[in-house]
C-alpha cells in the first residue's frame, strides 16, 4: 500500500477464521468484528463438537459457553482437540470495481511497478 493514497481503509472490513482439525475439512467463518467471530466459532464449532472428543476439558468448555466467554471457550477448544485456529482482524472486503480510477492509479505505486531496485 503506497504512502499517497490509503483507499483501501476506506472499504468495509470484516474478520474471518479458519479452522483446521486433524483429517476434517477446513472450515472458514466470516464475521464483521472480533466479538461476532467469537461467537460463531462459539455456536458453528466448538458446540458442534462430541463431548468425548473433549475429555477432561468438558466443564471448561461448557463453563465459557455458558458466560459467553468465546475466548476462553476457543482457547479450552484448541487445548483439547488440537485444532487449530487462526482469526484474521480487520480485513477489507472486496467488491466490485466500482473504484477502477482509484484502483489503477494506486496500483501504479506497488513494489511491483518500483524500479529502483529495491
Amino acid at each position: 500500500m503506497s504512502d499517497l493514497i490509503d483507499w483501501e481503509r476506506r472499504r468495509p472490513r470484516a474478520v474471518y477464521a479458519v479452522i483446521h482439525g486433524r483429517g476434517d475439512p477446513v472450515q472458514v467463518l466470516l464475521a464483521e468484528d472480533e466479538e461476532s467471530i467469537g461467537q460463531a466459532i462459539a455456536l458453528r464449532v466448538i458446540a458442534q463438537t462430541d463431548p468425548l472428543d473433549v475429555g477432561s476439558s468438558l466443564s471448561e468448555i461448557r463453563s465459557a459457553l455458558l458466560d459467553h466467554r468465546w475466548a476462553d471457550a476457543v482457547a479450552a477448544w484448541i487445548g483439547a482437540t488440537g485444532h487449530t485456529v487462526d482469526c484474521y482482524p480487520d480485513e477489507p472486503i472486496w467488491g466490485s470495481a466500482s473504484e477502477h480510477d482509484l484502483l489503477g492509479f494506486e496500483i501504479q505505486f506497488t513494489p511491483i511497478f518500483d524500479d529502483s531496485g529495491g
